[in-house]
């Protein structure tokens, strides 16, 4: 168990920081962790977590893994809505809405480890000197180096940004629209092109990069009502509607969209770069369809082993190996992601409310936030099975997480929230 102060006494000085770890050869082979000396044992650090506190003296904290101890926590702005973690794994993205006289905006940690050269460095934690203001800064989506962040407000300057690990690293944006009506909406990088529900949520636009800014290239014919949720495979994009599945295909030439119709309507969508399908969730919470986008079909796949449990939130892990589903239970279901095959499960939490989940992109372990317990919990993805010894204790209720860390390039991953 690992339990540390409030943050604001700042505990210790870490002798990791300011440090550089060769990133071959520098496991430690001494004091293995869960997951270590398989595929995704890269580099030997674990990476850090982030994330807040509650009330209205909102803090980042960043909790260093290697070292089992806080590091110097930072104060934001204004209370966190939700934490994000940025496309290369080095920063956290927090947004912040509207609560009372506290404005919406976005503001971004670095958490202090990344690669350089034939290296990895590790520094202090620091707030990137980037605010994005907007109203309702909402959906945030990553693909492979990219993501984009889509502000619902009407009174939003910025309907949706684009930027990647390098222009928060130069403090900066690659790209923002204005044009775009409000709504709430998605916006889906894929390269040189973003793609967007309309403002009527009954179409994909699709926009074309240019240098700070997009130009409106088409409106793809086939319609989607009442479109929610999206998401990336290596080759397309998928986005919810009423009647089912909008699958994009991006080929050389341009964007093919068809539908694969669904019983019921799909609000939630997930993919990985590595993977073949979509996972995605009919609106209700607890039925899920696989979608292949190839042959055009879908299949209906029993996420909780006959259980009949209901989804309270799921994301895919960053290796894209295993689908991971919370329900209203507490209890966490572990399919792997290449056949959605039943795994195991495990109960984690006796209350839900306000738990959030991250994976580690160098170690097959889940991270859960406990509020209730003022907790964070860790869950072996390979044996599913809680890790105790893995329990950090902050003292108060976390709020969000977010797992930061260098991660191969055979491995860099995108993720749906």
């Amino acid at each position: 168990m690992n339990t540390f102060s409030n943050g604001f006494a700042r505990p210790m000085a870490l002798s990791l920081l300011a440090a550089s770890v060769a990133l071959s050869g520098c496991g430690n082979d001494s004091n293995p962790r869960p997951g270590a000396g398989d595929d995704h044992d890269h580099g030997g650090l674990r990476g850090r977590l982030v994330f807040t506190n509650p009330g209205s003296h909102a803090h980042a904290y960043v909790y260093d893994l290697d070292a089992g101890a806080m590091l110097p926590d930072l104060h934001l702005d204004y209370p966190a809505h939700s934490i994000y973690t940025s496309p290369g794994n080095r920063f956290a993205v927090i947004t912040q809405r509207d609560t009372g006289a506290n404005p919406n905006q976005v503001q971004f940690v670095d958490a202090g480890l990344f690669a350089h050269d034939d290296h990895i460095d590790a520094v202090n934690p620091s707030l990137v000197n980037l605010t994005l203001s907007g109203e309702t800064p909402a959906h945030y989506r990553t693909v492979e180096d990219q993501a984009a962040l889509f502000f619902d407000g009407a009174t939003a300057s910025n309907r949706f940004v684009l930027f990647t690990d390098e222009s928060l690293e130069a403090a900066s944006i690659v790209a923002a629209d204005s044009t775009l009506a409000a709504h709430h909406g998605i916006a889906e990088p894929r390269g040189e092109f973003v793609l967007t529900s309309n403002a009527t949520r009954d179409a994909i636009e699709v926009h074309e990069l240019h240098g700070d800014h997009f130009h409106l290239e088409e409106t793809l014919a086939e319609p989607c009502t009442g479109l929610h949720g999206g998401a990336s495979l290596e080759d397309f994009a998928a986005f919810g509607c009423d009647d089912g599945v909008l699958v994009v295909e991006q080929t050389s030439t341009g964007f093919i969209a068809s539908k694969v119709t669904t019983p019921l309507r799909v609000t939630q969508v997930s993919g990985h770069h590595a993977l073949s399908q979509f996972a995605t969730f009919a609106t209700g919470n607890q039925v899920m369809y696989a979608v292949d986008p190839v042959a055009g079909t879908q299949q209906e796949i029993d996420w909780s082993n006959g259980a009949g449990a209901t989804r309270s939130q799921h994301l895919i892990d960053a290796h894209g190996e295993h689908l991971l589903v919370l329900d209203t239970t507490g209890t966490l279901h572990v399919l792997e992601a290449d056949d959605w095959s039943y795994k195991g499960s495990v109960a984690v939490l006796g209350n839900i409310t306000g738990a959030k989940i991250a994976t580690s992109g160098t170690e097959d372990i889940a991270y859960i936030t406990d509020p209730a317990n003022e907790a964070i919990l860790a869950v072996d993805l390979e044996t599913v099975t809680l890790l105790d010894d893995e329990r950090i204790e902050p003292g108060f209720a976390p709020v969000g997480l977010a797992w930061t860390g260098v991660v191969e390039a055979a491995d860099e991953h995108d993720h749906e929230h």
